[in-house]
Parts: C-alpha cells; structure tokens; sequence
C-alpha cells in the first residue's frame, strides 16, 4: 500500500467509504505472506471455507500469477489494486491474514477496512524468537512509553486510520496455553482474543501421515530460519563448513537425499546455487507450500526455525544446527525460550557434525523420541486434523456477532 500524497487521499477515501459500507458476514476475505504467496494457515482455512460453507471466500492477492493460479482451480481471487479486491474487501466482515506488515507489505487492502471488519490473525509458527513489540531489534525499536512515541502513534492513528487495524485483530491463533501468553503480550492483546485452536496448515501433516517405526533415512531436509533483514542473502554454508562434495559423497554412499528450502525471505547465494547445480544428491527447493510435503521427508534439520515444532507431529528425528548461535543471539531476535530445553536433538556446531548425526540416525531413528514426545506435548494441545473445522467455527461466531 503506497503512502505518497496522491495514494494516501486515494486510501482514505477508500477507508471512509468502508467505513461507511455494510459489512455482510458471508463475505470473507484472505491473504498471506505480504500479499505474495497462496500458502501457510490462510491458505488451508480458504479452501475449508469453498469446500465445506456457503460462505463467499475470495483471496486478494499483490501477485498476478497467485490470482491466475486460484482463478484456473476455480475460486474467487483478485489483484489487490483492482476494483473488485477494493469491492469486496469493504463489504467483508472477516478479513484473514497471517502476517503483520503495513504499507507495501500488508497482506490485504487494509485501507478498504474500517472498525466493523474483523481481522482474523492465524499467525504462522509458534513463538520461540522474540516477534511484535518483544522484538526490539527489528519489529519495534522504540521505547513505548516515551511521550514521543505516544505522540507518533496518536498521529498515526489519526492521519493513517487504515493502519490501525492490522495490529488489533479480533482473533489470534495459538497452540498451547504456553503460545497463548506469549502471543498476548507480544501484540499488547488481552488473552481473551488469543485462542488454542491448532494451525489449519497441521492438518495436512497429520492426515496423510502413515506410523514409522525406526525407518531408513533416505531423505532430509533442512530449513534454517528467516535472519537478519527480509531478502537478505544468507550464508550458513560455506562459513560454516560446507562442502558440496563432500557432502554429496556421504549422501551417494549413504543411500539419502538432502534438500535445501530457506525462508521465505531469505536467498541463497549465488556462489552456493553454483556450487549445488553440480551435485547429485544435494537439491534446492522453492517450494511455497512445505507443509504439503513435509511429510515426504524422513529426518528435519534446522536451526531456530519454529518448523520443527511442526515436525514434532510427525514423530520422526531433528537434528538441531544452531551455527553462530552467541552472535545470533546478540545480533539478531532473542528467544522466548532457554534453547536447550525446548530442542529435543543432538546440536552440532558444524557440517562434520551433520554428517555425524546422519549416520547415527541412519542407524537408529529413536534416538531422542522420549525428549520429541514430551516437547511436542508442551507445544500442542491439539494433536488431530482437526484445526481448521475449530477456527472456522471460531471466526464463524465472530462474524455472527453485531
């Protein structure tokens, strides 16, 4: 959303028509990922809403080629600065979202909303790093209680009312008690708004699961967490051991595949996508949707990602690779947890390491599934397919509501 001078008149014009506009509880609108991608909890609560409900679900989007795609399967999807988005986002009372950006990187038309829509916030991972108002290194670095903020956010309030919204949703989504807490004071909600309910994106997990029992490792992902700045290259490789031809190597003798899928908002290098193009065992995902294959693979590598405490529902061996963890921790998002207590897995320090850990579970993938079992517990309440039916029946009673 542009704030120029022509753009912010034309965005309250809009937000004043919205505010204006009835809202009608059987139209809901959705978006995700900074309005970029068709994917996490959104994604599946979308579908849930066109399969099962009378409801008119339409997704607005910023990515032509996402409108095209949810078009050619037959839903309803609009570009964001198209009079149709603009349309139906004033007449929703349910607006769906899972990140927190403004201006540019909001996931929907906020400036189309006005008090009476209702913002569903289904988030995208339980809350092991520091995020909202707890980040004060990258997502809040004010001090809240100075006159000089307060005067800038009364400013806000009043010069851009269409940026209110997006930080005070009517429901958040958590998966335990514990995330409950956290998510509360990280967006200064009361807990009454914060409700357990599982993530719809789990249900993929648990429904197309099949039982293991000590299973061969032939295929391994790892999936290191979003740092630094959003778009910024990252390099866990080569600063930390990474030999492509090694590596492959281990993998060819050892029968297994190893694939790479970064954030979202991270990129690879180009010197190690050289490097990749040459192995045989080695790949690079670009993957939108992992949760729909994440099930494909055996053993999950990681390192602050909160990915793992997804995997947990699986019951299968991670292995934990916290590289530059000391400046990670001073440099980038702090931890709402001690590390060790909440990463049932070997840690390891290097790539050597990896391969260590690879070949002990190769031999033994219960290694480590008493500490698994007992994280899991703490972290979900819900352990079912069920996660989508209970938010849907949650924002439903929301927007049954006057």
């Amino acid at each position: 959303m542009d704030l120029g001078i022509i753009p912010f008149l034309k965005n309250l014009l809009v937000f004043y028509s919205s505010y204006f506009t009835k809202k009608d509880k059987n139209i809901w609108v959705f978006g995700a990922i900074r309005g970029q991608k068709y994917a996490d909890n959104a994604k599946y609560l979308f579908e849930y809403v066109n399969q099962h409900t009378d409801i008119q679900a339409i997704w607005i989007s910023k990515n032509h080629a996402v409108v095209d795609e949810l078009v050619s399967k037959g839903f309803q999807a609009y570009f964001e600065r198209s009079r149709e988005a603009l349309h139906y986002a004033k007449r929703a009372k349910i607006a769906v979202i899972t990140h927190r950006g403004n201006r540019k990187t909001s996931d929907l038309p906020f400036q189309a909303f006005s008090k009476k829509t209702k913002i569903i916030q289904l988030w995208h991972g339980i809350p092991l790093k520091k995020i909202a108002y707890d980040d004060t290194l990258f997502s809040f670095r004010h001090d809240e209680h100075s006159c000089k903020w307060k005067i800038k956010q009364l400013l806000k309030k009043l010069l851009f009312p269409f940026l209110n919204y997006v930080n005070d949703p009517a429901l958040i989504l958590a998966l335990s008690d514990e995330s409950r807490s956290i998510f509360a004071r990280a967006f200064r909600m009361p807990e009454k708004k914060v409700i357990v309910t599982g993530y719809p994106r789990n249900d993929v997990l648990l429904t197309h699961t099949t039982a293991r029992e000590n299973q061969t490792i032939k295929n391994v992902i790892y999936m290191p967490t979003f740092r630094g700045a959003e778009h910024s290259n990252l390099d866990l490789f080569l600063q930390c051991g990474f030999d492509v031809e090694k590596l492959d190597l281990f993998l060819r003798n050892k029968k297994m595949n190893f694939y790479i899928k970064l954030h979202v908002f991270n990129r690879p290098t180009g010197q190690l996508l050289q490097q990749l193009a040459k192995a045989t065992n080695i790949s690079f995902l670009e993957h939108d949707n992992i949760y729909e294959i994440l099930e494909k693979y055996d053993l999950l590598i990681t390192d602050y990602s909160s990915v793992y405490l997804d995997y947990l529902l699986l019951n299968r061996p991670i292995i934990f690779a916290p590289f530059h963890h000391d400046n990670y921790v001073k440099q980038d998002r702090g931890f709402y947890f001690n590390y060790d207590d909440v990463t049932p897995g070997p840690k390891v320090k290097n790539w050597d390491e990896i391969m260590e850990q690879l070949c002990i579970f190769s031999e033994d993938t219960t290694c480590f599934a008493k500490e698994r079992s007992a994280i899991k517990d703490r972290f979900h309440y819900f352990q079912d397919n069920q996660s989508t039916r209970r938010v849907y029946e949650a924002v439903a009673d929301i927007a049954s509501q006057e």
